[in-house]
């Protein structure tokens, strides 16, 4: 991939961009902690760029910074590329014991109306304890109970 050029001198591909390039067919996503900060539940920015892909793990550099693409089992990425899917995300690098209301409360308020519709309507591809704490915060009880 080339830099695209601005007024203000060249500007180097984003990192996602080159990853997609690189992924070969394979899924990726946004890492966990990215999907975080998305929806304000961390400040925190990891160092280096770092990627999720159904494919194989490997490391690669775009204009001097090192990318990582970390392998994750298909069954962890749900509706790939969409606000959505970094909700899923979210939530999984959150695990269990850290999804509280307030984390989803959160992740609701980022989310349309349309999009948590498409949040509730995938939990039968989430882990059990996802898909309980969404019941769970919409009131609705255990859904494995």
């Amino acid at each position: 991939m080339r830099p695209e050029i601005s007024k203000y001198g060249n500007v180097p591909p984003s990192t996602f961009k080159v990853a997609l390039a690189k992924a070969h067919g394979s899924t990726i996503q946004m890492h966990g902690a990215d999907a975080l900060r998305r929806f304000g539940l961390s400040t925190q920015h990891p160092v280096q760029a770092i990627y999720y892909t159904t494919g194989a793990s490997r490391r690669f550099m775009v204009s001097g910074e090192q990318v990582v693409m970390k392998h994750i089992s298909p069954r962890k990425i749900i509706c790939p590329g969409t606000d959505v899917g970094l909700a899923v995300l979210a939530l999984w690098y959150l695990g269990k014991k850290k999804t509280t209301k307030k984390a989803l409360s959160q992740i609701k308020k980022n989310l349309s109306e349309s999009e948590y519709q498409v949040l509730l309507a995938n939990t039968d591809k989430m882990p059990g304890w996802m898909s309980d704490a969404l019941y769970h915060f919409e009131g609705q009880g255990s859904k494995h109970a």
